[in-house]
């Protein structure tokens, strides 16, 4: 009976552990985009180098707000408000929200979570 433990305990062990040495290879896939998030009072909204996108710093976290089209004025608006209905101090892809700046409204399709280094460089872009 000894004999056959290794040979029957090696192919499961190989079994079981095959998942995780496939899932390892996988190469890395963007950051999903956030269905909504949460705001807090620590927050920094820049101007990307195109209108058709934010840079949202939120605390520690980092986002790129895409719009819905193009935001005329919005990269030199003085100030920009996002507002979603029914859930104040939340910002929601899929139309849900609005970014609103001193001369337009333009809703907002996605939000993508980057790091501090893609912020810090879109932001720099966008100057």
């Amino acid at each position: 009976m000894n004999a056959l433990l290794p040979h029957v305990l090696l192919p499961a062990v190989l079994l079981v552990s095959l998942p995780l040495a496939v899932h390892a290879t996988e190469p890395a896939r963007p950051s999903a985009p956030a269905e909504c998030i949460a705001l807090s009072p620590q927050r920094d909204i820049r101007p990307s180098s195109t209108e058709r996108e934010l840079l949202l710093r939120d605390g520690d976290k980092h986002y790129r707000v895409l719009l819905q089209k193009r935001c005329l004025g919005a990269a030199v608006s003085a100030s920009y408000v996002f507002f979603t209905p029914a859930t104040p101090e939340r910002i929601c892809g899929d139309a849900r929200s609005t970014l609103q700046t001193d001369s337009n409204h333009c809703a907002v399709t996605r939000i993508e979570p980057i790091d501090a280094a893609t912020f810090k460089r879109l932001a720099q872009q966008g100057r």
